[in-house]
């Protein structure tokens, strides 16, 4: 396969400018402090909680952090190479499904939306290690070259990238070199790729160089994301309702949609018994906080909280898990009487169980979100 390499290379710098602009938009709705102006527009959520957490050490180190990515460039196209030596083609006699999953528990998700396609239900699935050494077993040393050269030429564009924004790219190039591998592999090959990414650099790739590509929902979308790049086509596209098509149509050309119900259970624990469930989510914690202190003080009821496992806390998570009859860590989702969240779409689970829930968003905040809940405790009938 003649890979165009200047094309490769171009493709992944605009999905890490898409991926700076998801920042962005974070930073804007967020409203952040003096003190977090400084903080470079890349995974902001973690940069909030690592500044709190190291203070004045991390205002050291940050602005080295370009310099160490650049310096672990060589280091990843080592372990490419190594992985080659050991290649095993990503050629199959059979057209299969290739799945690369965000979060360990969203592989279940994925496959639930798969059974429900006859068209792919039956289809081989292999679980793709986003790693440059697994990459490079799957291509072979001339293509993980190849790979290498993109990446040069990605680096000599980072170098040209406008003063503005070039720390936060290349801060977002960490795992550019895994990126270009990623979509070497989807122009290489016919197989179909599925993601439950919505809009991040996998999906802004893969929407361009993958001809079979889908996308299986997994939460909400913000529609007010600023993207530079246009995103590409989106063979079929797996909801949850009808509703969210055309937020993904206002990002994608899809093809084709259908509509899953995964099969969701709910885990009893020691405190289900009508108890109220918080989904925790770090952007969200100060009103978490607020709105938990006043159901604590006020109300008489068990309290679960589960913290979103891809997010990074900080001091403030001990503060909240305080206040817990139980921290949940299982991947599923805890029974319990009420559901509560900033808005999460976890709440889409539980309101299809006919479980009442609260959106501290959509209450207005933390008061009116608990007025809510008293509001339900005086009109529901305990868990059964």
């Amino acid at each position: 396969m003649n890979v165009d390499i200047e094309k490769l290379a171009r493709l992944v710098v605009s999905a890490l400018g898409n991926e700076r602009a998801i920042d962005l938009r974070y930073r804007d709705s967020r409203g952040m402090t003096t003190a977090e102006a400084d903080l470079p527009n890349y995974k902001l959520m973690k940069q909030i909680a690592l500044k709190r957490r190291f203070g004045f050490l991390y205002s050291l180190i940050i602005p080295f952090a370009p310099l160490a990515i650049f310096a672990t460039f060589p280091f990843q196209w080592a372990l490419a190479l190594l992985g080659s030596l050991g290649y095993q083609s990503m050629q199959t006699r059979d057209i299969c499904c290739r799945l690369l999953v965000t979060t360990p528990q969203n592989i279940d998700l994925i496959d639930s939306a798969l059974l429900s396609d006859n068209n792919v239900s039956h289809l081989k699935k292999i679980k793709l290690d986003f790693t440059c050494f697994s990459f490079g077993r799957q291509l072979g040393r001339l293509a993980v070259l190849r790979c290498i050269h993109t990446h040069i030429r990605l680096i000599c564009m980072l170098r040209k990238t406008p003063a503005g924004a070039r720390r936060d790219i290349i801060l977002h190039a960490r795992d550019s070199l895994a990126l270009i591998m990623l979509g070497y592999s989807a122009l290489s090959c016919s197989d179909i790729f599925v993601t439950d990414d919505h809009y991040q650099r996998w999906s802004f790739v893969l929407s361009h160089a993958s001809d079979r590509f889908q996308i299986v929902q997994h939460g909400f979308l913000d529609q007010d994301i600023c993207f530079p790049h246009p995103f590409g086509t989106v063979e079929t596209l797996f909801i949850r309702d009808a509703i969210f098509f055309e937020n993904f149509d206002r990002i994608y050309k899809v093809s084709s949609s259908k509509i899953f119900k995964p099969g969701t259970g709910f885990e009893l624990t020691k405190c289900s018994e009508g108890a109220l469930f918080l989904a925790s989510s770090f952007p969200a914690i100060d009103s978490e906080l607020e709105f938990i202190s006043k159901v604590k003080a006020e109300e008489n009821i068990p309290l679960i909280i589960k913290f979103h496992p891809a997010h990074t806390y900080d001091g403030r998570k001990a503060q909240l898990a305080a206040l817990a009859d139980f921290v949940y860590e299982g991947h599923g989702n805890p029974a319990c009487r009420f559901f509560a969240s900033y808005n999460s779409f976890m709440e889409f689970d539980y309101s299809s169980a006919y479980i009442p829930t609260i959106s501290i968003l959509r209450a207005g905040g933390a008061e009116a979100a608990f007025t809510q809940l008293r509001q339900l405790l005086k009109s529901s009938h305990p868990f059964s």
